[in-house]
């Protein structure tokens, strides 16, 4: 039942007189029916006279413990109804009446005040003040409460199911209410969840049974509670995306229509994960990414995929804390379920900020925050025409939207977006999801001349224009899609790999290439420049592989030639962990061993014309075969630097 539907149908609760019951409004938790309650039905019938006291039911394990919650409810409530019902208990005790009368004038917060104290610990807090006034009153809990209630109010009592009373009993405090007081009761509960609470604890159904009657004497109708999500997402974030997008209200509806349809699952119908997922707008808002851009749709688009894939992240959480099935359970789902999955896997690695913060707190900063953002951007959100035509073509086909008249444009769309990206081609993270429809199509319709040979050898040329841009795309992931996600009946890609590797030695061949030059150029060597290279490869034996490329004998004899400073640099680079490592846990160790042995073999200390160099050399030598292990014949003695592991002259020894 929609809200202004179930509006109607308690307001016609509320004015019948005829009869003694109550009413449910039941659906599952977080689908907002608190939410109406407080923003919507407690508006909506104030106009009739009548005031809500709503009182939470969750953890409830005593009768004592359920007044002492109604109370609370009550002083918490409106306090010109504090202050009515107080009064109402003056002319039952003039002292009382007196007191509260005194405490206005002197001073205006007392009922604030009563509201504050009474929230946190209810009727204890209560009788506590009365004491410090010179009131005595000997009342019950139960019995305050009905004095305190007075007239015109609808006790509304939320999250029934996670009430630890017995249920029955719990029912039959309410039928007190109903029967002997006259009371208007509205019973919020996830029915479904409290049924099968019952049939967990109640193997014979007894309990299931005394609620069942409980139920019939006390509760005439069930609403089932059918929120407006979008109307109620609207209602709560909008003037949240305001704030992100740096607009006014009602100057981007079109906009963040887009990014509240983007934040909801299929079926969603939870708010407090609606809620969650916001929340990341925090994150988001920080950066100022998103500031001004109402009038920019790629980055529209990227916001809606953000809240998308946020609101993903905490459903996913939610499961995986319950007792449903695995939802990673590939076994029956369609081929554009598995797409959606996998594309949702794909997001998550390329903005990797957003499960970062959700799961586990942690706010990146917001350079990292940006970078990701772009790069996201660029690969699923081109600006050039020729990505852009690309990218609907492969949602086409991934989506399954398009008729078999489409395949020659969509076969064409992609060939012709195979350019480096940087002159508007289409992104390397792409790659993957472009020869993924080139073989599908190849697949289903043998007849079409889909070329894919001559699309992997433009991808090759793009890759070689652009060799780093493409490395990134591997390391995200993205390219190495065939380890998971997708369907088996799906068969493995060899392009992707063949691409995947080329990538890979494409980039150590252009820093083998930058090494290289480094060390051959005719002007003085700038060691740093080459270690930099060394150590900014992404893993050991790619670091190896720069180090072994170079030739020993022109490093040893342009080293002769460095600086002092230069010297340093490499003799601090000698004594590394790093430089350990690689010997140690590279695929190149041997190499490495090799090269360094070469290297000091061919070290001609008497060959600088610095008098410090020659030492720094000598230092540079011994710790490289102390390191080796290699005896020396011709070494009279130990070097006269640091050990192996000590520290380096003037750096200290620490990795460069």
């Amino acid at each position: 039942m929609e809200e202004k539907e179930l509006t109607q149908a308690i307001k016609r609760y509320l004015g019948d007189d005829s009869d003694n019951y109550a009413i449910m409004v039941t659906g599952p938790w977080g689908c907002g029916k608190t939410h109406y309650v407080e923003n919507c039905l407690r508006r909506e019938v104030a106009s009739d006279g009548w005031h809500i006291v709503r009182v939470s039911m969750f953890g409830i394990t005593s009768e004592d413990i359920f007044y002492d919650r109604l109370l609370s409810a009550i002083l918490s409530s409106k306090e010109s109804d504090i202050r009515n019902s107080l009064a109402d208990i003056g002319s039952l005790s003039g002292r009382f009446g007196r007191f509260f009368r005194h405490k206005k004038k002197k001073s205006p917060e007392s009922p604030s005040r009563f509201k504050r104290i009474s929230k946190d610990v209810g009727i204890s807090a209560l009788m506590g003040q009365m004491k410090k006034a010179g009131i005595q009153m000997s009342v019950e809990a139960r019995s305050l409460v009905e004095l305190l209630l007075g007239k015109g109010k609808v006790i509304v009592f939320d999250d029934l199911e996670r009430c630890l009373l017995d249920e029955t009993r719990l029912l039959g405090l309410m039928d007190t209410m109903i029967e002997s007081q006259g009371r208007k009761v509205i019973l919020l509960a996830n029915e479904k969840e409290l049924r099968s609470k019952l049939a967990a604890s109640d193997r014979d159904g007894d309990a299931s049974r005394k609620y069942l009657a409980a139920k019939e004497k006390l509760v005439w109708r069930v609403y089932p509670f059918e929120p407006d999500m979008k109307a109620l997402a609207h209602e709560l974030f909008r003037e949240r995306l305001e704030d992100l997008l740096g607009c006014e209200e009602g100057e981007c509806s079109d906009a963040i229509n887009r990014c509240l349809a983007s934040l909801f699952g299929p079926g969603e119908s939870n708010v407090r994960l609606l809620k969650r997922a916001m929340s990341i707008c925090d994150v988001l808002e920080s950066t100022g990414y998103f500031m001004g851009s109402c009038d920019d749709p790629r980055r529209i688009a990227t916001l809606e995929n953000v809240l998308a894939l946020s609101g993903k992240v905490v459903r996913d959480t939610m499961r995986s804390g319950s007792d449903e099935a695995d939802h990673n359970d590939s076994r029956g789902q369609s081929f554009v379920e598995h797409f959606m999955e996998a594309s949702s896997s794909e997001g998550l690695a390329a903005l990797p900020f957003i499960e970062r913060y959700l799961k586990h707190g942690q706010v990146a900063e917001s350079e990292t925050i940006v970078a990701e953002l772009r790069e996201f951007q660029v690969a699923y959100h081109p600006e050039g025409a020729a990505a852009q035509r690309a990218d609907a073509s492969i949602s086409r086909w991934q989506h399954r939207s398009f008729q078999n008249s489409d395949i020659p444009v969509i076969v064409e769309d992609i060939a012709s977006s195979i350019i480096p990206p940087s002159d508007g081609g289409l992104s390397f993270d792409r790659y993957r999801d472009a020869l993924e429809v080139l073989y599908g199509i190849q697949k289903c319709i043998p007849d079409q001349n889909v070329g894919v040979q001559d699309v992997v050898s433009n991808m090759k040329r793009a890759i070689d224009a652009e060799p780093e841009a493409a490395l990134s795309s591997v390391e995200h992931g993205i390219i190495c899609w065939q380890a998971g996600g997708f369907p088996k009946s799906m068969e493995r890609i060899g392009a992707i790999d063949e691409l995947r590797e080329y990538i890979c030695q494409k980039s150590l061949s252009s820093s083998v290439d930058a090494a290289r030059s480094i060390l051959e150029k005719p002007e003085g060597l700038r060691p740093s420049d080459i270690i930099s290279v060394i150590n900014g490869e992404r893993g050991l034996t790619r670091s190896a592989y720069v180090l072994t490329s170079l030739n020993p004998e022109l490093a040893a004899r342009k080293l002769a030639e460095c600086s002092n400073e230069g010297v340093h640099e490499v003799h601090s680079a000698i004594l590394s962990s790093k430089t350990r490592a690689m010997m140690l846990h590279a695929d190149e160790g041997a190499a490495v061993r090799e090269w360094l042995l070469a290297f000091a073999e061919a070290i001609e200390p008497s060959s600088a014309s610095e008098l410090a160099n020659r030492d720094v050399l000598e230092w540079i030598r011994g710790n490289i075969w102390e390191m080796l292990g290699v005896p020396r014949e011709d070494q009279q003695e130990e070097p006269s630097g640091p050990k192996v592991g000590g520290l380096a002259p003037r750096d200290g020894g620490q990795e460069v």
